[in-house]
């Protein structure tokens, strides 16, 4: 285990992880003063930061889904923009981050967490360079929000983070000599808003940390790509309590009982994707919870994510798009196929992530923008009216895409969270965008809405 500043040395590998697909638009950005071989750079200065921020308070068009047909079996597609739920929308582009540019390297946003009154935006490198770290955003007032804390790590791409109590969890990889392999897994304190200098750096297996959740005593971290685990660490000190081999793990979540669910991609040897649910004392894989995926996240070395609400698993699988699947017998309850869009290379329209909130489901499809669709009811709670379930004790609510936005020319949708009528998206080289999402209708009363809601996420569960 290494503690502290570590010095950052020359190595010739790289991490396997790549989000898809990657911008080439640079964004405008200050450069940290730094000394050449310094690890960790760290800017608490409210007013240099400031730089980067713009508030451009402009309204973005809701636009018209594809036509049915426009995707592959043209199945769960809107043919127009109206709200089968009830509801009508009005989205606001409230503020944008600019990518932090290090030694003349601009950095791109590859995940975004939120906690209380901050949004953390995580940052790696594209190429063999490792450069990387993690932003902090003050959300306390919705309609100014102000980027606080940066921290650069000079030697390590983060791919994926997540928020407990005083500590923000860095997955990635690194060229930090004192690791074995370049997988490896920071912790950082968060003291009132800032980044501070304490950190842990501990050794994962494989070439890169994809994805990090935290639960009760362990933290969980999912490394891939020819080999893949997911480790299971004791909170308390970072060591090891157990390792279960996961091919090409790319993502992990973990709800309030003792269930951990975990995604793979397709392995190189035409292994399918797979989500499986194990304990999350022993670390074993439940009986008869190892779910497969034929055709979905085939694109090696990139992006896919999980997220848990009681007993449905939310999937970006890449060009298998978004998939619900109950995790009690891996039936696929809803599932929307990656937007295959006139003009953009496959690649560049694939389904990164998703992020289910209340009734709300957004879906960064890469340069195909977010698309957004709106349920009945919470996907959080059981109902026993007026739904769609299929006798496994699973069920979703009259979920449909309701439209699609999209920011500049070639900007790529690579991570989104929904809180608190905002609507957070890591946008590669575009940096962070924030969007004031307001809902109206028969169905929006305060449940889409609430200023705190008790649900399975970073933001209370860890």
């Amino acid at each position: 285990m290494v503690e502290g500043v570590v010095v950052m040395a020359n190595t010739n590998f790289k991490s396997g992880l790549i989000l898809f697909p990657l911008l080439f638009v640079a964004a405008c950005a200050q450069k940290p003063e730094v000394e050449e071989n310094v690890r960790l750079v760290i800017e608490n200065d409210e007013a240099v930061l400031a730089q980067r921020v713009t508030r451009p308070n402009t309204d973005i068009p809701l636009d018209t889904p594809p036509a049915k047909g426009a995707l592959p079996g043209g199945e769960g597609i809107a043919s127009a923009p109206t709200f089968a739920v009830g509801d009508s929308a009005t989205l606001t582009l409230v503020a944008e981050v600019a990518s932090p540019v290090v030694d003349g390297n601009v950095l791109q946003a590859t995940e975004v967490r939120v906690r209380g009154d901050y949004a953390y935006v995580s940052y790696n490198m594209n190429g063999e360079q490792f450069i990387g770290g993690v932003e902090i955003i003050d959300v306390s007032n919705p309609d100014n929000p102000k980027l606080v804390s940066s921290a650069i790590v000079k030697d390590t791409d983060v791919h994926a983070m997540t928020i407990h109590r005083d500590d923000v969890y860095l997955a990635g990889g690194s060229s930090n000599p004192n690791l074995s392999t370049p997988a490896m897994l920071e912790r950082f304190s968060v003291l009132g808003g800032k980044v501070s200098s304490e950190s842990t750096l501990i050794d994962i297996p494989s070439f890169a940390a994809t994805d990090v959740d935290v639960a009760g005593g362990y933290v969980y971290v999912t490394s891939g790509a020819e080999l893949g685990y997911v480790s299971v660490l004791n909170r308390s000190d970072l060591s090891l309590s157990t390792m279960i081999n996961f091919d090409n793990a790319r993502g992990v979540d973990t709800n309030k009982g003792s269930k951990v669910a975990a995604i793979s991609g397709e392995t190189r040897d035409g292994t399918a994707a797979r989500l499986v649910v194990f304990d999350r004392d022993s670390g074993a894989i439940l009986p008869g919870k190892d779910f497969s995926f034929p055709g979905a996240a085939t694109i090696q070395d990139s992006k896919s994510t999980v997220e848990i609400k009681k007993d449905i698993a939310f999937l970006g699988l890449g060009d298998g798009g978004t998939k619900i699947v109950c995790m009690n017998d891996g039936t696929v309850i809803k599932e929307f196929p990656q937007p295959i869009i006139a003009g953009l290379h496959f690649s560049k329209t694939v389904t990164n992530s998703v992020s289910a909130y209340k009734r709300a489901l957004f879906m960064s499809n890469g340069e195909a923008g977010i698309y957004m669709a709106l349920a009945a009811k919470d996907f959080n709670k059981h109902h026993d009216d007026e739904v769609t379930r299929i006798g496994n004790g699973c069920a979703v609510d009259a979920l449909e895409i309701v439209g699609q936005l999209q920011f500049g020319v070639s900007e790529s949708a690579n991570h989104v969270v929904y809180r608190k009528k905002l609507l957070y998206v890591a946008s590669g080289l575009g940096g962070l965008k924030i969007v004031k999402v307001n809902v109206s209708g028969k169905n929006s009363d305060n449940e889409l809405h609430a200023e705190y809601y008790h649900d399975d996420d970073d933001e209370t569960d860890n």
